[in-house]
């Protein structure tokens, strides 16, 4: 069975382009259920200038999703921070940023894998003394 693997977006851009990303690309994914039994996309902030979203992916980061939308909507930077349950994380940047076409950069690194972080994170015993 694949990972689940959860996208922060952070996205800015102009207007128009955030509008467009949101009614083409994402708001039908808010009613779309994942393998995990979670909505694909989940909206967490939207504004007209920007919007914070979680978006599930299969494994690893859906980077080509990401280079797609940078193509479509050209004013838009997008921010990734991802993890995935098997103990991957990364951050993934790009595109237009204060007037300055920025080149994707990916930096990724091992985490705690999502058992171990509940884990290690969860009280099993209280000591009294």
């Amino acid at each position: 069975m694949p990972n689940d693997c959860w996208n922060v977006y952070t996205v800015v851009g102009n207007t128009n382009d955030i509008k467009r990303l949101y009614q083409t690309e994402l708001e039908g994914l808010t009613t779309t259920m994942s393998p995990c039994g979670a909505n694909v996309v989940q909206i967490q902030k939207h504004t007209e200038k920007g919007i914070r979203f979680r978006f599930w992916s299969r494994n690893l980061p859906n980077n080509d999703w990401l280079e797609r939308m940078l193509v479509e909507y050209p004013s838009l930077w997008m921010k990734n921070y991802w993890s995935e349950e098997g103990g991957y994380a990364g951050v993934i940047v790009g595109g237009m940023l204060y007037d300055t076409r920025h080149d994707i950069q990916e930096i990724t690194w091992c985490d705690v894998v999502l058992e171990d972080e509940f884990h290690e994170f969860h009280e099993f015993y209280e000591f009294r003394v």
